[in-house]
């Protein structure tokens, strides 16, 4: 038995709720398609949040060396960890004790893996530090524990200004203190009020809180508690920045855990486990000509950083992004897959297996997004990889053996498609044309050259350029930088169930803003669309079990009336807005 067509529609103040019913008046995807994806949808998109159950993995740094290393300034460090991991697994958290050895080119610490890394005052040693930082800004969260703010400093992870300084004397001291008092409402003491202390006497690691003001980024900082000395100094931080995972660094050694402080430390993980819209990877496996990070191994050319930007455009949108190596366990692997939703090739040197092209084509067709990127005529065998792989998608792709003449090119001709929302026109360098047959089809153009294509594989997806560098070194060029992230919109949400409107204009961006988050929380895939004329597309890109309109600022009226025959279809629709009245004789409510 079909289910009856829902709309409801959330308008504050103005509007009550109404069910809407008409007569059909839509193409594209049918009523059949819509009912069959409601009645097949794996959650309970309504439940209720006290029923949401959160697997946080916490890796919990147990190197024995705690010998000073190069980067820190000189003091006592500990490798405490037994309390605070009782704490842990008491609290629900899975937690894994890891040693240096354990994350040392092992490809352990990923955000795939894990949510949260946790240094209770001690460093990571040298071998280590990449790992680390590489968690970090893909998206994981920090929680650092006194003498372990000197790699919160020399790293950029707390204080940017300070990368290659420890930052004693400049950002931080040891300070001696019996009382750490909330100064400041924050999720990591929710338990608590303000004025509340923390009794932990000792002579701990303490930021200097106006040195870390007249940044640019300084805004992103949070004084929790405060030392006796003073407000200035603050024995617990947080930072929510848009360049990497939340931090919060704390004091203490967890030898004992003071009392209450305790529930700071359940209260931190939580906030700094990342809810992902999606996690994406970078394949490193194959030797990639460019990687994400200068220094990074098993490039091509690594001397400059090359895909930085993007990966920082994802975690700003609340994605996260892993590098995978190479492992004598396997590369491309079903497991390995299993927990990203993106993952990106570029102008591989090291062909693939026929297990992994196998492997790669089951993982698309059961909802992945697939990102290869060859490079210019020269790049013989890279190329040649890219298309053993298409083979795998029935050949439909693949690059042509044609350099762009001239090198480079802007182009603004395109055919419409999702990922052109807020896109007019893109920067290409360097590279070769792309042929297409069977189901794949053109993106852009230059002149009668198919500069990018696609393909819909299953319930998942395939996109084709022939550069390498237009997402890389080139992203600021143009809107390629906006391509970039509506490329990974659209690439990870071929399975989602939800198509989410927003135009809420307070939040850092769209895909931070309330709703957004919510669907996190509740780990719901969807699709992001933040103007009228592409939710209207986006309407029909596939069918959806719920579409949500969070419409708090812009006009959406000439759009109404799709709206409306998307719910005659048999679409569930909820919204949110504000123009109820100014469009009284809409029959969308009238």
């Amino acid at each position: 038995m079909k289910k009856a067509a829902t709309l409801l529609i959330l308008v504050f103040l103005i509007a009550p709720l109404f069910v809407v019913t008409s007569t059909p008046n839509f193409s594209g995807v049918t009523s059949e398609d819509k009912i069959s994806v409601q009645n097949n949808v794996p959650l309970n998109i309504f439940q209720e949040t006290s029923d949401i159950q959160r697997d946080i993995r916490v890796a919990l740094y147990d190197e024995p060396n705690i010998t000073q290393t190069s980067y820190s300034y000189s003091g006592l460090w500990t490798t405490n960890v037994t309390e605070i991991e009782i704490l842990l697994v008491n609290a629900g958290f899975a937690v894994t004790r890891l040693t240096a050895s354990e994350i040392d080119g092992n490809d352990t610490l990923r955000t795939a893996l894990f949510d949260v890394f946790v240094m209770v005052d001690n460093t990571p040693r040298e071998s280590i530090t990449d790992e680390v930082l590489n968690f970090w800004r893909g998206g994981g969260g920090i929680l650092s524990f006194d003498g372990a703010i000197s790699f919160l400093c020399y790293f950029g992870v707390m204080v940017p200004n300070s990368v290659g300084d420890h930052g004693h004397g400049a950002y931080w001291t040891y300070q001696w203190s019996t009382n750490h008092t909330v100064a400041s409402r924050h999720p990591v003491a929710g338990e608590v009020m303000i004025g509340n202390k923390y009794v932990d006497y000792l002579n701990w690691a303490t930021f200097d809180w106006s040195s870390l003001q007249g940044f640019s980024y300084s805004s992103e900082y949070t004084k929790i508690t405060v030392t006796d000395t003073g407000t200035n100094w603050a024995s617990t931080l947080a930072r929510d920045t848009v360049k990497g995972g939340r931090v919060v660094h704390t004091f203490g050694d967890c030898n004992p855990i003071a009392e209450h402080h305790d529930q700071m430390i359940i209260d931190a993980i939580n906030w700094l486990c990342p809810r992902p819209i999606a996690r994406v990877v970078f394949d490193y496996s194959h030797r990639p000509y460019y990687g994400i990070d200068a220094g990074d191994p098993d490039l091509g050319y690594s001397i400059t950083a090359r895909f930085y930007e993007w990966r920082e455009a994802l975690v700003n949108r609340s994605y996260t992004v892993d590098k995978l190596y190479k492992s004598p366990e396997g590369n491309l692997t079903a497991d390995n897959l299993a927990p990203y939703d993106v993952l990106i090739i570029a102008a591989p040197l090291w062909n693939f297996t026929t297990a992994e092209i196998a492997t790669v084509t089951n993982w698309v067709a059961e909802g992945g997004g697939l990102i290869l990127l060859g490079e210019q005529q020269t790049f013989i065998e890279e190329n040649a990889n890219v298309n053993y792989m298409l083979t795998g998608f029935g050949g439909a792709m693949s690059l042509h053996n044609v350099t762009y003449p001239g090198g480079s090119f802007s182009t603004s001709d395109s055919e419409m498609h999702p990922t052109l929302e807020y896109v007019s026109t893109i920067h290409m360098e360097g590279g070769v044309y792309v042929n297409i047959t069977g189901d794949a089809y053109a993106l852009w153009y230059n002149g009668p050259n198919i500069v990018c294509a696609a393909q819909e594989y299953g319930a998942g997806r395939v996109f084709l350029a022939g550069d390498i560098n237009f997402l890389g070194q080139y992203i600021g060029n143009d809107d390629n930088k906006q391509y970039a992230i509506n490329l990974v919109n659209w690439l990870s949400s071929g399975a989602a169930p939800v198509l989410l409107y927003v135009d809420e204009p307070y939040s850092v961006n769209y895909y931070r803003t309330p709703v957004a988050q919510a669907l996190n929380e509740l780990g719901v895939d969807y699709y992001v669309t933040t103007t009228g004329e592409f939710l209207n597309l986006s309407m029909s890109l596939q069918p959806w079990y719920l579409v949500i309109v969070d419409n708090p600022w812009f006009a959406l009226g000439p759009w109404y009336s799709d709206f409306r025959d998307y719910i005659a279809t048999g679409g569930r629709f909820l919204m949110s807005g504000y123009q109820v009245d100014n469009n009284a004789a809409s029959p969308l409510w009238s």
